[in-house]
């Protein structure tokens, strides 16, 4: 299934909702899998959105809410820093299906 996709947080901190509607959509499939993360140590459930390489993949996937043709999951994001090292920062995926 295809959804737009809009990252409702910056490096952890949720933006403010007067700007919701300026943030980056992303289009694409949703894939939900459970995957073994070296770095961790586990297997951990993870999101991602097909065809899309800006859009790092959501760690720790939970649904939080389905109403209509939105989802909200949650979860977070590994990103490399400057040092090389992976930092881990909350984050909430705010998804409309897209028909």
């Amino acid at each position: 299934m295809f959804y737009e996709l809009v990252r409702i947080r910056r490096e952890g901190v949720p933006a403010p909702r007067w700007q919701l509607s300026t943030l980056p959509v992303h289009r694409g499939e949703l894939c939900v899998e459970d995957r073994h993360i070296p770095d961790l140590g586990r297997t951990a459930r993870v999101a991602r959105i097909v065809g899309v390489e800006d859009v790092p993949p959501l760690v720790d996937v939970v649904l939080l809410q389905t109403q209509g043709d939105h989802l909200v999951l949650t979860g977070f994001e590994r990103i490399p820093n400057k040092a090389g090292e992976t930092a881990d920062y909350a984050q909430t995926w705010l998804l409309r299906v897209i028909v």
